[in-house]
Order: structure tokens, then sequence, then C-alpha cells
């Protein structure tokens, strides 16, 4: 269940929170207090500005000059042992759910796993397929830079794709790419057979928050199942949005 909030917290600029990360959580900004009841980001400008000479009197348009809303999201682990094991059972759901958060926040970007209606990855627009990753990290870079964002978008690849990005110079030891933008290698992010999938998007924003955990043992089985529920958000500034494919070699063993 989504819960949005009546008066939506604004997302501001900020640092990433770790240099040299990869994952979402790691290279992400963090979102505003209150972002478990959901995010909407402002349209600030959306394409590049008006230049008008300086005795030309007229009236300026707006671009785009709306919101969109992120939804919170709910991630849950569970783990069932014997009463007899010894366990820590909660401790054990709770470490579950540490271990996946970075796989459902890549997954939600990616798909709308969820189905919440917040923008994700399927919205991009596809410029189809590149000869080679250097070709599609500048295509996608270029289509970044003329929307007028200045150095402010963020790249994206399945952890396939970032051994090519990286054989291909295009992806350093710090995580940036030749015009120095970000990029995330999340597990969440789909990878296809034969195909690599390159994604542009503005700044990204991603939390969890502290798992609550509940257990209950079933004296008949002598089986202590426990769940650990935390809720998740991960939001970005769509102005950019694009995608790109690369041919590659399929993985051995199919």
């Amino acid at each position: 269940m989504t819960v949005t909030l009546p008066e939506p917290t604004e997302l501001a600029d900020q640092n990433a929170r770790q240099a040299g990360g990869r994952g979402l959580l790691q290279t992400s900004l963090t979102p505003p207090a209150g972002w478990q009841r959901g995010l909407s980001v402002p349209f600030y400008g959306c394409g590049e500005p008006i230049l008008r000479d300086k005795c030309i009197a007229g009236e300026d348009e707006a671009h785009r000059p709306s919101i969109v809303d992120f939804y919170s999201f709910p991630i849950e682990q569970g783990a069932t042992c014997s009463t007899l094991s010894g366990l820590d059972h909660e401790a054990h759901a709770r470490a579950r759910l540490d271990a996946t958060a970075e796989w459902a926040l890549g997954r939600q970007l990616a798909v709308d796993q969820v189905g919440t209606g917040s923008p994700s990855f399927a919205d991009a627009v596809t410029l189809g397929t590149a000869e080679d990753f250097v070709q599609a990290v500048g295509c996608l870079e270029q289509l970044a830079a003329d929307t007028g964002f200045g150095a402010r978008w963020t790249l994206h690849t399945s952890v396939k794709g970032a051994a090519y990005l990286r054989s291909a110079s295009m992806m350093n030891n710090d995580g940036f790419s030749p015009a120095g933008a970000r990029w995330i290698i999340s597990p969440g992010y789909p990878a296809e057979t034969d195909t690599v999938r390159l994604w542009v998007t503005g700044q990204v924003w991603a939390a969890v928050d502290a798992a609550e955990v509940h257990s209950a043992v079933d004296r008949r089985t002598n089986d202590d199942s426990a769940y650990a529920l935390s809720a998740g958000i991960v939001a970005f500034d769509p102005c950019i949005l694009g995608a790109i494919d690369v041919a590659v070699t399929a993985c051995p063993g199919g």
C-alpha cells in the first residue's frame, strides 16, 4: 500500500553520500525526511533555456511546469528455521533483507516492479542499438547535455554491463564516465542475453528505512518463522531519461 503526502516533500540538490560506490544505496542522494509518504520531483527546466536579444521583449513560456510523484513501497524477507537451530531467527530475517534491498531498489527503478505508477526506466526514450560502448556512452551523455541541465545526470547499467564499460574505458576506477557523470551499477537492473542496456537519468535519490521484524513459533512443527519488513523508495529527475543498447556475446551456458 502506498500513501502520498497532501503537500509532497520537494527534493533539492545534495552531494552524493559516498564517493566511489556503485549501487543505488551507495551512490544516490539521500531523500529528505518524510520520504516514506512519497516524494515529488519538481521540473526546474527540462529543456534548453531561452536566449534572447536584450532589446526583444516577450513572455517566457515555462517548460513543463509540473511535478512527478514517486511512491514508497514495502520490501520483505522471511526466514523459517527450527526452534532447535540455535539461530537468532529475527537477526537472520533482517540480514536477508539487508542483503537484498539493493536488488529491490534497482528492479523497482528499472521496471516499477510493485506497480506504484512511479516513473521508471520503462519510460525512457530509446536511442536504438549502438555500434560499441564508446558510441553508446557518447550518445547518452549528449542526450543529457542537450536538456540544458549541465552536468546533473546519472548513468546506469547492469552488473554485466560494468565489465564492458571498464574494458572500453567508459568507466574509471572511481565509477565515473569520461564526462564526469556517476555510474550506478545495481544487481536489480535486468540484463538481456546478447545485449547490454545503458540508461541515463537526472539525479537519483534512494533509501531504505529500518526494518521491523516479527516472529512466530509453530509448536506443532517446532518452526520459528521471522519476517523483516522495510519501506524503500527510489526517485530520479525524469527531465533526463534515455536508453541505448549494445550487442554483446551471450554468456557461456545460456
